[in-house]
């Protein structure tokens, strides 16, 4: 009757949804097949709309097809909401980005990963020729502003990693892949592994392998069609894990030509055939309308709130509704992020370890994984690793076969220092899973950190040749730094040439990895190009002021000047005195230079930037600073000569240089540079830096400090 375009009647849809379906597959097989053709048609989205809108039982079925109209621009994930006028979001089922046709900067393999990873990462990507930062993604155009999209080291849909290793011949003829080696530790899932998935997901209830069984023909076959990327998702999650919730969203009303149920079990118990309510869903599907509109109110930012009140009244009424529990955590947390406010995003933590330290049948397998995988995140976020570190040892021993968990618990012991505790997680993913590249690579920077720098060579490289997800900048310069301390220059600058070229950092020269777009780029920079001439006269006019104040420190408080503490000090000794720090004024420091930091007040592009200091830096004889590159791109750096001795220099890019009292000269630290203090005396300096002057107001208001 679909097929005629036949409308349907109540008792239509209502006789499927009271009669048992002993047979699942064979349901999906058919009720797919004609969907297999109507993607056939050029107009088969018109007609979903035309057709299944004129009856207003078929609103059950359009409405939950069509959804909203939005698609993520990384992973082709439609939006899990049901209207247009919202923020979007994914649905839990992550696509690797590669079915939308994003590949690898440099190459022709496609991406693996999904735009969670990614952006938890801290990739960057280039879009209409222009490279953005994950995290900036909003910044791109209407569309990326519209999409909400959380950093997390999710763990990929084994259904799409089963599609996309099944048809990976038609995805590479379409977008023109090459082969990606990765995808062959897809090819081991199975048609059973990839539906069991979908109902971990979508129905926390095991799958009936007697129903999906290893003959019956599957609604995909080896033809793929762009439109397929769509319906594929939408038909095998909807027809075949969601078609009972559809249905019950209908108004429940005596049956024509039926009689009335004799107990008010659920009749999704009949749709589900012979599989077997948990206890979540003896709770949730009484109240499932409450929920739903609870939930819809979720879906638009002014009723954000409204949704909190519905989750906290059924949580009242019904205190083991687990969907509740999380619905209210997600809301809340959804709040924390509007509002900007930590007392919402504290609370949220405690909602989400409701649901994810909870024990017991009544705890969906499913959402207890989201909730403690959002709790970890938040957790971390909030800056309490230690929540964070219980919520990955839960996952860890929930889904043992993971080794993701594993990895990003060894990234929050990393977090807090805890090295040695990190290097064991690690090893032990390794005695595990021995050619893991996460593990491979966190154990390669924690050799690094600790200069043993031939391990790190040997981890990294490995890490880097085993998983393309070792392609980051950072793991890029580990291994070239590692090579240069090893005196391997020529060998350090083709992996500082490879991460270029994967667009992963700047240049071979230009290494920071907190960038903007679009910035001019150059070693050295004349006063007249900073747009703050006037204000650079100004303070050199003032040097004599400056250095007779950090002599009084010097000669009256040696202790208050600070050791360089990041390692680049490969022979001698650097101190620093710092008087502004990430935009903020230090001060105690200030109470001691008063009229230096009265003439640096009136620069607010130096004293607000907060991806910058001011600092005095003293550098005795026999120093020599290592090769090395600032974080970011978004600052210049200003050396106000204030005690030179001969025989000192630095160099930038490859361009070497000296001070001069009384004199700035002007460097971008974002580029490799390296000093030599081979004077007979102190060499004194006043740092400042000052935003990039590309960067307009809203960039200086909204970048992160660092």
């Amino acid at each position: 009757r679909l097929v005629s375009g036949t409308p349907l009647s109540s008792f239509d849809i209502l006789s499927v949804f009271d009669n048992p379906i002993s047979n699942r597959g064979e349901f999906v097989t058919h009720f797919s097949e004609y969907f297999q053709n109507l993607i056939e048609e050029e107009d088969w989205k018109v007609w979903i709309v035309q057709v299944l809108s004129k009856n207003p039982n078929y609103r059950i079925i359009s409405d939950n097809l069509l959804q909203c109209e939005s698609f993520c621009p990384f992973c082709s994930e439609p939006c899990l909401l049901s209207s247009a006028s919202h923020e979007h979001y994914c649905s839990s089922l992550h696509r690797p980005q590669g079915i939308h046709g994003w590949r690898y900067a440099g190459s022709k393999k496609f991406v693996t990963n999904d735009c969670n990873i990614e952006l938890n990462r801290r990739s960057r990507f280039i879009f209409e020729g222009v490279t953005y930062k994950m995290e900036d993604y909003r910044t791109v155009n209407e569309h990326f502003s519209s999409w909400k999209i959380f950093a997390q080291d999710a763990v990929e849909s084994k259904y799409w990693k089963w599609v996309f290793y099944r048809f990976r011949n038609e995805f590479m003829e379409f977008y023109k892949y090459e082969n990606n080696e990765e995808i062959k530790n897809w090819s081991d899932l199975t048609k059973e592994d990839a539906i069991s998935h979908l109902y971990r997901n979508f129905n926390s209830t095991t799958c009936n392998n007697e129903t999906f069984n290893s003959t019956e023909k599957t609604p995909l076959e080896p033809s793929i069609h762009p439109r397929y990327v769509y319906l594929t998702a939408v038909l095998t999650i909807s027809l075949a894990v969601g078609v009972a919730l559809f249905l019950s969203r209908y108004e429940d009303s005596p049956r024509k030509g039926s009689h009335e149920p004799k107990s008010q079990e659920p009749a999704r118990s009949n749709v589900l055939g012979s599989l077997p309510l948990t206890e979540a869903e003896k709770v949730d599907f009484p109240i499932r309308k409450e929920l739903l509109s609870a939930a819809e109110k979720a879906g638009h930012h002014e009723t954000v709130g409204e949704a909190v009140t519905a989750f906290e009244s059924l949580l009242r009424e019904h205190p083991s509704s687990i969907r509740a529990q999380f619905g209210l955590a997600r809301c809340v947390d959804m709040l924390a992020n509007l509002q900007e406010s930590n007392q919402l995003l504290e609370r949220s933590i405690e909602e989400y370890s409701k649901v994810g330290m909870s024990e017991g049948d009544h705890v969906l397998p499913g959402l207890r994984v989201d909730a403690l995988e959002r709790l970890a995140e938040r957790a971390s976020f909030r800056g309490y690793k230690h929540r964070a570190r219980d919520a990955y040892i839960k996952l860890s021993e929930i889904q043992p076969e993971v080794a993701g968990w594993r990895n990003l618990l060894g990234v929050q012991y990393l977090m807090s220092g805890q090295n040695s505790q990190a290097r064991v997680v690690f090893e032990g993913v390794l005695a595990r899973w021995e050619n893991n590249g996460k593990a491979l690579c966190h154990l390669g920077y924690i050799s690094y950190s600790e200069n043993r720098f031939e391990d790190a060579v040997d981890l990294l490289k490995r890490g880097i040749a085993l998983d393309e997800d070792c392609h980051e900048g950072r793991v890029f310069n580990n291994l070239g730094d590692s090579l240069l301390k090893l005196n391997r220059r020529t060998e350090a600058y083709k992996y500082y040439q490879q991460g270029a070229n994967e667009g992963l950092l700047l240049s071979a020269w230009q290494r920071s990895l907190y960038n903007a777009p679009n910035l001019r780029s150059s070693p050295w920079w004349e006063p007249k190009e900073t747009g703050h001439y006037d204000y650079i006269h100004k303070l050199e006019s003032k040097w004599r002021v400056i250095l007779s104040e950090v002599m009084s420190i010097l000669d009256q408080e040696r202790g208050v000047f600070e050791p360089e503490d990041e390692g680049l000090t490969e022979t001698g000794d650097w101190k620093q005195y710092t008087l502004y720090r990430r935009g903020r004024k230090v001060a105690k420091a200030c109470e001691r230079t008063p009229k230096t930091c009265q003439i640096l007040d009136s620069m607010p592009d130096a004293t607000a930037c907060k991806r910058g200091q001011i600092k005095f830096s003293v550098m005795h004889p026999g120093t020599h600073v290592s090769p090395h590159c600032g974080p970011t791109n978004c600052r210049l750096r200003m050396h106000l000569g204030l005690i030179i001795p001969d025989n000192v220099r630095i160099r930038v890019g490859n361009e070497t240089r000296s001070w001069r009292e009384g004199k700035f000269i002007i460097l971008d630290d974002s580029f490799e540079h390296e000093v030599w203090q081979e004077g007979s005396s102190i060499r004194v300096i006043l740092i400042v830096d000052i935003w990039h002057p590309d960067l307009d107001e809203h960039q200086k208001r909204t970048l992160s400090p660092i």
